[in-house]
C-alpha cells in the first residue's frame, strides 16, 4: 500500500497508473480538459461536438480514400493541440472522445506518405466504433508527398519517424483517463 507524502499510515495516495502517470479520479468534463496539466501539451480546443455536427475546416487536407459521412457521427469531445517534448518539436494532434458508448479502449490512427495533417476520416471511423481515437500530423504541416519540411530539421525527422506517435499516445491516454475517470482497457 502506498501512503501519501510523509508516510502517515491510513493516508493513501491517489491511485496512479503506470502507463499515463495520471491518478484515477472523478471524470472531467470536455471543456475542462484544456485546463489540465499534461506534460509537454498545449491545447487549442476542447469542445463538445453534437451528433452529426462536425465539419472539417476548409483548409484541412483532402481525405485519403473515400470521404467520411460526418453527418452520422455520434456526439463527442474534440480536443486539439500541440505537444512539444523538445525545442524545435511541435507535434499537432487531435483526440476524439465518445460522449456515450465508449468501448473502454483507445485507438490511434495513422496517415500516409509524409503525413503532415490530421486525418479526420480515420478519426470518424474509430469514433463510430466507440473508441477514444487520436491522430497526429507527425510534427509538421504539409502534403502526403512533400518532404521539404525535413531538410535540416533533425528534430522534425525524429517526430516523423517515431516521437509524434509515442507522444500522441501518451497524451491521448492521459486525457482519456482524465475525461472518463479510468484508464483505457487497451
Amino acid at each position: 500500500i502506498l501512503t501519501a507524502c510523509g508516510g502517515k499510515p491510513g493516508a493513501e495516495a491517489p491511485e496512479t497508473t503506470a502507463t499515463s502517470g495520471v491518478a484515477a479520479v472523478a471524470p472531467i468534463a470536455c471543456a475542462d480538459l484544456a485546463r489540465q496539466a499534461v506534460p509537454n501539451a498545449t491545447f487549442t480546443l476542447a469542445v463538445p461536438v453534437a451528433a452529426g455536427a462536425f465539419q472539417p475546416a476548409p483548409s484541412a487536407a483532402p481525405p485519403m480514400g473515400p470521404p467520411a459521412d460526418y453527418s452520422k457521427l455520434r456526439a463527442f469531445c474534440r480536443i486539439a493541440g500541440t505537444i512539444s517534448p523538445v525545442p524545435d518539436s511541435t507535434i499537432g494532434f487531435e483526440l476524439w472522445l465518445p460522449s456515450d458508448g465508449w468501448n473502454g479502449k483507445i485507438l490511434q490512427v495513422g496517415n500516409g506518405g509524409a503525413a503532415g495533417s490530421i486525418v479526420y476520416s480515420a478519426l470518424a471511423e474509430g469514433l463510430q466504433r466507440g473508441y477514444a481515437v487520436s491522430n497526429t500530423d507527425t510534427g509538421h504541416v504539409g502534403g502526403g508527398g512533400d518532404f521539404s519540411w525535413a531538410a535540416g530539421q533533425p528534430e522534425r525527422l525524429k517526430d516523423y519517424a517515431w516521437r509524434s506517435v509515442h507522444e500522441t499516445a501518451v497524451t491521448g491516454r492521459a486525457l482519456t483517463t482524465l475525461h472518463y475517470g479510468k484508464e483505457p482497457a487497451r
